[in-house]
This record gives C-alpha cells, structure tokens and sequence, in this order.
C-alpha cells in the first residue's frame, strides 16, 4: 500500500456559538465518499478505524495556511494556533477535540480565519483515508 501524507479537503466551516472557540471541530465531512471543494475524492470507509490510529502522543497541529506542511520543510516558522487531542466519530464524519493557543482563539473569535482543512494520510491506490 503506497500513502500519500498531504491531501488535505477544503473549507470546513468552524462553526462555534456567542463568541466562544469550538471546543470539537468537524474534520471530515461524513462518509464514505468525501469529495474537496477542488474536487479531489476519498474514501473514508471506516471513520472508527482511522478514529483508532489516531496516537494523541503526537497531537497534530492546527496552524494557518498550512505552514506545517509547506513554511517548515523550508525553515520557515510554522506556530500551531491549536493542537488536536482526541478525534471520535459522529454521523460517519471524524471531529477532533481542540486545544486552542492564545492565538488560535484570537484568530477564530475574530473571523480572521472561518474554516478548517484538514490533512491527512491516504492510500494512493484507493483513495481510503488512514489516518
């Protein structure tokens, strides 16, 4: 099996009330086709399998443009406005429990920034997202 770790979807409102951050965040829409906004399809066949590989020792980022992916194999700066430690399944669509920064939570209350795209690993082959 041959994966690829950088497709990521487009555009996932973050949805949060009275001013406050969202504690959960929607990282996939529900499965098991998931199409980008760009176009671009997965598979998510079984949300609670990748829900299971999910290893909270290495809480992913949350940060702006995706500077992780792109800024810092450069030597560019690329800070986590957040850090997801937990992801559950609801309605076959993964969600991540969010520690926001300081700066996160600016740049969310503020609108600065109103959605999410996610990153994960997925089989080349298949279009069936791992992790």
């Amino acid at each position: 099996m041959v994966t690829h770790p950088l497709p990521q979807l487009r555009g996932l409102a973050l949805n949060f009330e009275s001013g406050a951050v969202p504690g959960w965040v929607q990282l996939t829409p529900p499965g098991p086709a998931i199409v980008g906004r760009d176009g671009r399809g997965w598979k998510l066949s079984d949300p609670a399998a990748v829900a299971a590989a999910f290893d909270p020792a290495k809480e992913p980022q949350i940060d702006l443009e995706h500077s992780s992916q792109i800024a810092a194999p450069m030597g560019m700066p690329a800070p986590a406005v957040g850090w997801i430690k937990q992801i559950e399944v609801r309605d076959s669509a993964l969600w991540g429990r969010v520690e926001w920064t300081a700066e996160g939570e600016a740049t969310v209350t503020s609108r600065a920034y109103r959605y999410l795209s996610p990153v994960f690993r997925y089989d080349v082959e298949t279009g069936e997202i791992l992790q």
